[in-house]
């Protein structure tokens, strides 16, 4: 999946994907990691990797917070 953060172009895994979209569905409430294991059928390590690598690749907001809080 290719999303765009201020004009600028990301590819995205499926893993990734999956994070961004249960992250997306389950807004405003936060989501824990456990949970999102839970949700994703995946185990603790790969989510905070991959939420990890999302926060990398969409960087924060033009104010300087972070779009994912975790």
């Amino acid at each position: 999946m290719r999303v765009r953060v201020g004009g600028t172009a990301h590819d995205l895994t499926r893993g990734e994907t999956e994070v961004l979209a249960a992250l997306i569905q389950h807004a405003p409430a936060p989501v824990t990691a456990v949970r999102m294991s839970e949700l994703l059928k995946a185990k603790r390590g790969t989510i905070e990797s991959r939420i990890k690598s999302l926060r990398k690749k969409l960087g924060p907001h033009d104010d300087g917070r972070p779009r994912i809080v975790a």
